[in-house]
């Protein structure tokens, strides 16, 4: 899996040049959430949000956090991190992806990271970034969720095969990752996790690599593989799958570059997996 890691860091040049453009780092896209009416019982007493961005790991890597536009401090929230693809900041990164406007209008909170070099040790600094967010952020722990593209595919994936009790992942969403079934099969699975993996038909850079980690995937998650479903929006789902564990694999028509099309599958998936307040 890491020599993959590095590969994917030769492919840092094209992808900077591809994300070259830049905004100040403010999102208009957030929306409004209808909060669903909740017994008294449920709201929390949560940490006022951060007030200046970016947030930062213990070792710098920079974040930025969006929120409905009428947070409830009082209600906790799926989280959903989005990883950059090598050459990507925080800010291109919620450029490339657009998650924002559709993530805030679901509930979600959401955090786009920096880039970094891949090491195991940069790994788990990642991996610190939901229990950042939940300290200034209203945030139910039993429903984070990560996704990415390329480099941060593979770091969603990482994450989600190292999760931890004090690490918990609900599931993941990667994009363009660089995990083949050889590189999953050295791995014990999970708990069971929703999973939806993306990937283009035409990435050369990773060719096939989507489709052998969605099986994977769903052997792991207990689903019934000998026949998975087509879906309405041209995703193959796997059916009969243990709790939690939805499995979907949503192949596009392009390379390596193109983020999918499938920001609406993803909330989907992800805001079906029900959690209750900590």
């Amino acid at each position: 899996m890491w020599r993959l890691m590095w590969i994917a860091l030769g492919f840092a040049g094209i992808v900077a040049i591809w994300l070259a453009t830049r905004d100040d780092g403010t999102s208009s896209e957030t929306s409004v959430f209808r909060y669903p009416e909740t017994p008294a019982a449920d709201l929390a007493t949560c940490p006022s949000p951060h007030g200046a961005e970016p947030l930062r790991t213990r070792r710098g890597i920079a974040f930025n956090v969006r929120e409905p536009r009428n947070y409830d401090p009082g209600r906790r929230h799926a989280l959903l991190v989005v990883y950059a693809p090598a050459g990507s900041d925080r800010i291109s990164n919620e450029r490339f992806t657009q998650l924002t406007r559709a993530a805030t209008g679901a509930g979600f909170i959401v955090g786009y990271v920096d880039h970094a070099p891949m090491a195991l040790p940069v790994i788990d600094e990642l991996g610190s970034i939901p229990a950042l967010i939940a300290a200034h952020w209203c945030i139910d722990l039993l429903r984070v969720f990560l996704t990415g593209h390329s480099d941060g595919g593979t770091v969603a994936t990482a994450l989600a095969l190292s999760a931890t009790a004090d690490r918990r992942i609900a599931g993941i969403a990667p994009s363009a990752a660089g995990f083949t079934a050889a590189d999953l099969a050295a791995h014990r699975c999970p708990a069971p996790l929703a999973v939806l993996v993306m990937h283009g038909a035409g990435d050369l850079h990773f060719p096939g690599f989507g489709r052998q980690a969605a099986e994977w995937w769903a052997r792991c998650n207990r689903c019934d593989v000998e026949a998975p479903q087509r879906t309405a929006d041209g995703c193959v789902e796997y059916g009969a799958c243990a709790a939690g564990g939805r499995t979907l694999y949503c192949e596009g028509d392009g390379g390596h570059l193109r983020w999918p099309a499938r920001n609406a599958t993803l909330i989907d998936v992800f805001a079906g997996i029900s959690g209750r307040p900590l």
